[in-house]
């Protein structure tokens, strides 16, 4: 009654400041309750369709081979303008975290990869076109115990922060 409480439909406009390492100071707006929107695919990587997919934005490294494990392939694709893009030494840069948990039918974490990620952005494609989608490669070994895999992406910045949980069949290795 005393309108403490937020109205759940509109969203928020408000903004708050941030202190960077540098003791430079950014304007954020609050959007952590708007998720980050991006489609992903989970693919072994024998698969014949990964290598119909193009050159990715960014590849993280993977991790070592394991016995009796399938390397699995992660390809994302978020817009740009998802993430808070600012300018460093001149450069357009965005700096955002990925994350693959593979959990097996009880729910538990049977294997994961979380890195951080900082992407310069080429000035003109930038200017030209400041919404254009990223791509990102992932790469997980699954085991043929895994079921589901939940995939994560946020903005370090903001705390945006999306999320999507995709069934999985792991072949036989």
């Amino acid at each position: 009654a005393d309108g403490s409480l937020r109205d759940a439909k509109k969203p928020s406009n408000n903004t708050r400041t941030r202190l960077l390492p540098n003791g430079e100071k950014l304007e954020v707006a609050e959007l952590k309750d708007n998720p980050i929107i991006f489609h992903a695919s989970v693919l072994p990587v024998s698969d014949p369709a990964v290598a119909s997919l193009g050159k990715a934005s960014g590849t993280l490294s993977p991790p070592p081979p394991k016995k009796k494990s399938v390397p699995f392939l992660i390809p994302y694709t978020v817009p740009i303008d998802a993430f808070t893009v600012r300018n460093v030494d001149g450069k357009h840069q965005i700096v955002l975290g990925v994350a693959a948990i593979a959990l097996n039918r009880d729910g538990n974490p049977e294997e994961h990869d979380a890195q951080q990620v900082t992407m310069v952005l080429k000035e003109e494609m930038y200017r030209r076109n400041p919404d254009l989608p990223i791509t990102l490669d992932q790469q997980l070994n699954l085991a043929k115990d895994d079921q589901f895999l939940h995939i994560g992406i946020w903005d370090t910045v903001s705390g945006r922060f999306g999320s999507i949980e995709v069934p999985i069949q792991v072949p036989k290795h």
